[in-house]
């Protein structure tokens, strides 16, 4: 009895020792792997503009924030950064030779299972279900099944371990659209077709009766199923004055115990460096040279017509005079002139 109550308190030690070091790797591996700073930037796609002369190097700049996070901000970084590519902002889309517009569409705490799941969604499609919400990850942030067994004492402490040593990752994913003119000025033929579909299904099979070595003998088969399903397609062909590019961001920040608001700014500068090296370097037009390229394509296609000029108009009485012969006097009118008096 003495032995088996011996061999039963050294396993129990044993068991103790190896769950609390179990329990403390994840807070180890977040101490380690994630104690500095890392900031993570992915593009859906790439985009190659079309080079343009310098005297079209002109761009139109929009951003909307339509997340949780209305603090964060892009745009005036984004306008200074690709003003620093060679590109001169206007204020007026109608004179730009390129459109950037930007969409914040998600941002705050993820877990960072989920990365690969956002990664995959491209502009236009939903991000992962449930990896937008930093509820969904566990406030405690420990392993349920280290604690099993190994008493209250260790499950505090993987507990209080895992909540000084918690790995955060922060995410902001953006939508971008990128629109360029042909620099032939033709007009785009734009088709643009989009589905919103609703379905759901059921089904259900029974199978009755003995079985025996070549499946079921002497039974009944029996299966019921349900669909429903509902489709809206919109399809529009129409012309645009540009190409349009549309492309998804998404910038990953993640350290231990980093905060929201300590996140936000590395956030912002990975992502306006990426959307702006989406532009080639080159040298910005003046304002002045885009009003004189704006002036002579305007005369190109409006030029001035110059009217003749009709002869200058000869007085009359001059040149009756000039006409008059000699001797005589010129009739400096258009009136028939009265018959010469009778003699007497």
């Amino acid at each position: 009895m003495l032995r088996s109550f011996l061999l039963r308190s050294v396993a129990g030690v044993v068991l103790v020792f190896t769950a609390a070091n179990l329990s403390g790797c994840s807070a180890v591996d977040a101490q380690v792997n994630h104690g500095e700073l890392q900031v993570t930037t992915h593009l859906s796609e790439t985009v190659f503009l079309d080079p343009v002369p310098q005297i079209k190097r002109t761009i139109y700049i929009t951003a909307r924030n339509t997340s949780d996070h209305p603090e964060i901000e892009i745009k005036n970084a984004l306008t200074i950064a690709v003003a620093n590519r060679g590109y001169l902002v206007v204020q007026d889309p109608t004179k730009a030779q390129f459109l950037l517009r930007v969409n914040i569409l998600q941002a705050g705490e993820v877990d960072a299972k989920s990365k690969n799941g956002m990664l995959a969604a491209t502009y236009g499609e939903p991000l992962l279900g449930g990896a937008v919400a930093a509820g969904l990850t566990s406030a405690m942030g420990g392993n349920s099944g280290t604690t099993l067994g190994v008493g209250l004492g260790v499950a505090a402490a993987t507990v209080a371990a895992d909540m000084m040593f918690k790995q955060r990752t922060y995410s902001v994913a953006v939508d971008i659209e990128l629109s360029s003119r042909p620099l032939s000025g033709q007009k785009v033929q734009q088709f643009t077709t989009s589905q919103a579909a609703q379905a759901n299904a059921t089904s259900k099979y029974q199978s009755t009766g003995n079985p025996t070595g070549a499946g079921m003998q002497g039974g009944m088969n029996s299966s019921t199923a349900t669909v429903n399903g509902r489709a809206v397609t919109q399809a529009i062909n129409e012309e645009s004055d540009f190409k349009k590019y549309q492309v998804r961001a998404i910038a990953y920040c993640d350290q231990v115990n980093l905060k929201f608001e300590n996140a936000v700014v590395p956030l912002e500068t990975h992502l306006t460096s990426a959307l702006s090296n989406l532009f080639e370097e080159g040298q910005a037009p003046t304002q002045a040279q885009i009003d004189q390229a704006e002036m002579a394509e305007k005369a190109a296609h409006h030029p001035v017509v110059k009217k003749d000029t009709p002869p200058p108009q000869q007085n009359k009485k001059a040149s009756a005079h000039a006409a008059a012969p000699a001797g005589g006097a010129a009739n400096l009118d258009d009136s028939i002139p009265p018959p010469p008096p009778p003699h007497n």
